[in-house]
């Protein structure tokens, strides 16, 4: 398994590990979906990630589209910036997101919450 889980009460880090392409999409997913189930806040760890397509970038995208809907938080921890990958698929067109409007969208490179 490529991804490992740090848990703190209703809190947990996820850390995906290697490269995050289509292949691997469905696994991540349901990695995603069982940590947004057992917690409050969920925060991604990208550091030990090699490379990232933008399938799952859309799929970071669609998890924190879900968190919001459940009233949860979903945040990125750590140094990686994901904003060259999200420039190069074009998916920088503002500087916010539709769904956290007071926040730059935590994937590219802006403040976590």
């Amino acid at each position: 398994m490529s991804t490992a889980t740090e848990e703190a009460g209703r809190t947990r880090e996820l850390v995906l590990k290697g490269a995050l392409v289509i292949q691997r999409v469905a696994e991540v997913k349901e990695e995603l979906k069982k940590a947004l189930d057992e917690v409050d806040t969920l925060m991604v760890n990208l550091v030990e990630t090699s490379e990232m397509d933008l399938s799952c970038l859309q799929l970071l995208c669609s998890a924190h589209r879900s968190a919001v809907g459940l009233n949860k938080t979903l945040t990125r921890v750590g140094e990686a910036d994901a904003r060259g990958i999200f420039k190069g698929a074009g998916m920088i067109a503002s500087p916010g997101c539709a769904f956290a409007c007071d926040q730059e969208c935590v994937w590219a490179g802006g403040e976590e919450s």
